[in-house]
């Protein structure tokens, strides 16, 4: 679902376009993919990008610097292998790009006006993404069905996965107890395979159960939560937060529907349909516009883990001589 592209340095350089109106054009839009949508932007090098690239944006470059703290703040792609360096002119950066697509592919390669002429379809000229296929072919594309099984989930979430800081599973009634929750602990697993240092966390009801017409909400006791989710840290060995939500109390100043259900990570946020179990039929997973006012809300909202209604329990996988311990609770 993430696409990754390279951006060569002297895409930020003022100094490679004619004007101030063709680059402003030209670097508007970038924006809607690298800064609100999909798309990601690898640190080339070993991250030898970045400095590179902050060494392009001349003193008082509101535009170039602007662009480049929004990717920053947003989180680009370390670099996965180191690279001989350093790199200065354009084609040398060029050529690294196409050579770590060789190892990891890359969606494209996007250049300056200045760069040199290349018949590669990789590479296209910033100024030029409007001709480009790789570039046209992601536009209106926000919402993708999957089949509501564990193979699906890990193909589609896998680069979201490999690249996010943070990873948060919102889903009313995730439960790894539960039989239809049972493939839960492989997806958990197969994230920390590939991303050992993002932070996880779910968020849930605090009733126990799918609240049936005219029952009351079961509670259960921190031992009780702690049998339900240790087993899902031991079993996929990452650590994550448990955030239960007393409803209405944590839900009542805002407009947000507790029934539903999300993946929200530091690069994107995702509505889906279903919660992330498995079973028959169908989820339709949507991304939501970064930067949106539902965006900014949701985030805000599941950000905070306090507050009326609000209880926090932090679950580490248990060693094999089980010396460690699992669970530490906030409640207010």
């Amino acid at each position: 679902m993430l696409r990754e592209y390279a951006l060569t340095p002297q895409v930020f350089s003022s100094r490679a376009f004619e004007n101030t109106e063709v680059r402003r054009l030209a670097l508007r839009q970038l924006e809607p993919e690298l800064v609100r949508g999909a798309g990601v932007v690898r640190n080339l090098a070993n991250g030898a990008w970045e400095a590179a690239t902050r060494a392009e944006v001349l003193p008082n470059d509101i535009l170039g610097g602007k662009l480049l703290k929004a990717l920053l703040e947003r989180g680009t792609v370390k670099g996965f292998a180191l690279s001989p360096g350093p790199f200065s002119a354009e084609a040398q950066w060029i050529e690294l790009a196409e050579a770590e697509n060789a190892a990891r592919p890359l969606r494209g390669v996007i250049c300056s006006p200045a760069a040199p002429v290349t018949d590669s379809r990789l590479i296209t000229d910033v100024g030029k993404l409007d001709q480009c296929d790789w570039w046209k072919d992601h536009e209106n594309r926000t919402n993708w069905p999957l089949k509501r099984s564990f193979d699906d989930y890990r193909r589609f979430f896998e680069p979201l996965f490999r690249y996010s800081r943070e990873v948060m599973f919102v889903d009313q009634y995730l439960d790894p107890s539960e039989p239809n929750y049972a493939d839960f602990h492989r997806l958990l697993r197969f994230l920390h395979h590939i991303n050992q240092v993002c932070r996880v966390s779910i968020h849930r009801s605090a009733s126990a159960n799918r609240r049936e017409r005219g029952a009351r909400p079961e509670k259960l006791s921190q031992d009780e939560w702690k049998a339900r989710f240790q087993p899902l840290a031991d079993l996929s060995g990452h650590s994550f937060a448990l955030v239960l939500r007393k409803q209405p109390d944590a839900y009542q100043s805002t407009e947000i529907d507790p029934h539903e259900r999300f993946i929200i990570s530091n690069l994107v946020l995702l509505s889906t349909t279903n919660g992330f179990d498995t079973g028959r039929g169908m989820m339709t997973v949507t991304l939501l516009a970064r930067g949106s006012e539902q965006d900014l809300v949701h985030r805000r909202f599941f950000e905070r883990t306090y507050g009326v209604g609000v209880q926090t329990m932090n679950f580490v996988p248990t060693t094999s001589e089980g010396g460690s311990e699992s669970l530490m609770s906030r409640a207010v």
